[in-house]
């Protein structure tokens, strides 16, 4: 949301129908995509669209690519737990559609990596991987650092009872 407010010039966004009537973009152009993200049907959905609108360059906000894509693009790899961490503790699927899946996300990191203009990452450590594991220019990935929301900054503590100390919040997932 915080990219969003401070996109310059004439961007246009590609939206999932339930954002498409969001307030914080309503500033914007949008075309709707009816494809999930990671969907195999975005990898013709996205591709189809962005022939259409001919773009100069493209940001993709995560590595999930249209690998059928070959203008200029932007990535943003937010990390790249899923190269370190593989199969049953990352998982509910079948094995077999576990290693489909798999390597179709390998494939659509490498076209992300080798084939974009420019990589972001949040922090130094996942540049340095990125260097490491596919012999990659510095100069091509930039660290751009996340922050916290100005709504969060001077938020007061909400009190939780009985919460037994020290205690540990965990954001994510491992099944």
């Amino acid at each position: 949301e915080n990219l969003i407010k401070y996109l310059p010039g004439h961007v246009i966004l590609i939206v999932s129908p339930q954002d498409y009537t969001r307030p914080e973009l309503q500033k914007f152009p949008k075309i709707i995509a009816k494809s999930h993200p990671y969907s195999l049907f975005s990898q013709i959905e996205i591709p189809l669209i962005l022939l259409k609108l001919k773009p100069d360059l493209v940001h993709f906000p995560v590595s999930s690519i249209p690998i059928f894509w070959f203008g200029k693009f932007v990535v943003t790899f937010h990390d790249l737990i899923k190269h370190i961490s593989k199969v049953k503790d990352t998982t509910t699927k079948h094995q077999f559609v576990y290693w489909l899946k798999y390597f179709g996300y390998l494939l659509i990191d490498y076209c992300s990596i080798y084939r974009s203009k420019l990589i972001i990452v949040p922090v130094n450590y996942w540049k340095n991987i990125i260097i490491e594991r596919f012999n990659i220019n510095p100069k091509k990935i930039h660290v751009t650092y996340e922050a916290v929301d100005n709504n969060f900054i001077n938020a007061k503590p909400v009190p939780i009872p009985n919460l037994i100390q020290p205690f540990l919040v965990h954001t994510g997932n491992l099944y």
